[in-house]
């Protein structure tokens, strides 16, 4: 290769964000962590029902899809704001809420931290209170950092820019009358 050359990305590529990063490596996680509770329940030593392993496919692919094929990093910071206060706040009120108990799906040990919703059914141990601990916290900062960067109005310039965009991408197709 010659200095002339260079290595350049496909045709419509855009480089991703800090946010859209993160959405999208959480979202994978969570995705496996969801299919996996689903083939065994105690995967990991968590406490995995058929309904938590379910909402964890279903949140790790929302953030997936936001961080990886949506252009518009907005919507990857909805996703991390969202999913990470409610991850956080769910392994907040587990630390708070939980007592000492034998958990009747997954990991059957007992738990000095045990949060039952419904026994039998959403049931979430201390390990469990960690991994949405960490997962909040990770999500919570991909969010901060998007409105970092894009200040207190991030939102609005965000959609300015992209009628400005749709504005002058109009501008380049030559309109013709319709035939009848």
């Amino acid at each position: 290769m010659t200095e002339q050359e260079h290595v350049t990305p496909p045709e419509g590529f855009k480089p991703k964000n800090f946010t859209q990063v993160i959405s999208l490596i959480v979202g994978a996680g969570l995705f496996v962590m969801g299919a996996s509770g689903l083939l065994y329940t105690g995967f990991a030593g968590l406490h995995l029902s058929w309904f938590h392993s379910l909402l964890l496919c279903i949140a790790g692919g929302v953030l997936f899809y936001n961080g990886g094929w949506k252009d518009n990093s907005y919507y990857a910071f909805l996703c991390c704001l969202i999913f990470g206060a409610f991850f956080g706040g769910l392994g907040l009120i587990g630390f708070i809420l939980g007592t000492e108990g034998v958990p009747t799906i997954g990991h059957t040990a007992r738990d000095p931290n045990l949060f039952v919703i419904k026994q039998g059914f959403l049931e979430y141990g201390r390990l469990d209170h960690i991994l949405n601990a960490i997962v909040g916290i990770i999500l919570m900062g991909g969010a901060l950092d998007w409105q970092r960067r894009m200040g207190a109005s991030g939102g609005k310039r965000l959609r300015e820019k992209a009628l400005k965009d749709a504005r002058e991408e109009k501008r380049h197709y030559k309109l013709t009358p319709r035939h009848q």
